[in-house]
């Protein structure tokens, strides 16, 4: 990745010195064209004081102003003929001059041309660089929304893996929990009948204590009588003549052959 971003810092980089150089260009060429105006201005402004110099004092005037007009014919032929060498020498001048200012301008247009077409390339050629830049820089960051737009969606997978997981899980959990309810209800209902049971029994044998208790008690007393009257017999016999007949008991047969006869003695 990091070499398709050092692309377009290239190209721009590359953009950006190819308009710095022809923004200098440019200046250069302003500037030979200020040189060469100022040229021409100063050599229009030399003429202009050549003139005025020549006017000044031009040998015609100044035989005027020596002779007051009263000089010989040949003063004034020779006083003629340097003015007309100088205004022949101010003629060529001038247009020495002129040839010079058309050079220069013709110079200062052939240099304006082949600026401003050195100039329209290099604006061309920054302009294509720019372009050429930005379509680099719009596909690194077309590259880079796709590769985030694959990671989004391998998040989004394992979002949803992870979602199904734990329903999965709970699901589970949920029959889990649902199957211990379900033995907990069967062994809640196993203990309450056992406990129902428990108290039925616990009834029938409190109803059976009670009744055994009636015959205990009833035979206890039974067994206190009998008791009672043996102890009577006992000491009966005991009190009795010795040689008395026991065979012949005070009660009759009937109390002998309930209570065992002789065995009970």
């Amino acid at each position: 990745m990091s070499s398709t971003h050092s692309a377009p810092r290239a190209m721009l980089a590359l953009a950006v010195q190819l308009g710095t150089e022809a923004s200098a260009e440019l200046d250069d060429d302003n500037h030979d064209d200020e040189s060469l105006t100022e040229k021409s201005q100063d050599l229009q402004t030399e003429k202009e004081n050549d003139d005025t110099v020549a006017r000044k004092t031009s040998p015609w005037q100044k035989l005027l102003r020596l002779g007051g007009g009263k000089q010989s014919d040949g003063l004034q032929a020779r006083a003629l003929g340097d003015t007309t060498n100088a205004q022949r020498n101010k003629q060529q001048e001038e247009k020495k001059l002129t040839q010079q200012q058309q050079q220069q301008q013709q110079k200062q247009k052939r240099i304006k041309k082949e600026s401003e077409s050195s100039r329209a390339r290099r604006i061309v050629g920054a302009a294509q660089a720019a372009i050429a830049a930005a379509a680099c820089h719009a596909s690194d960051a077309a590259a880079d929304a796709e590769r985030r737009i694959r990671d989004a969606e391998r998040r989004a997978e394992s979002a949803d893996q992870l979602l199904a997981q734990t329903a999965e899980r709970a699901s589970m959990d949920r029959l889990a929990w649902a199957a211990e309810r379900d033995l907990l209800k069967k062994q809640l209902k196993e203990r309450d009948a056992q406990v129902q049971f428990l108290q039925r029994a616990h009834a029938t044998a409190s109803d059976r204590c009670g009744t055994l208790s009636e015959a205990l008690t009833k035979r206890t007393l039974e067994s206190r009588a009998e008791r009672d009257g043996l102890r009577y017999l006992v000491k009966h016999y005991s009190d009795s003549s010795e040689t008395a007949a026991i065979s012949d008991p005070p009660y009759g047969d009937d109390y002998n052959a309930r209570h065992g006869g002789d065995d009970l003695i």
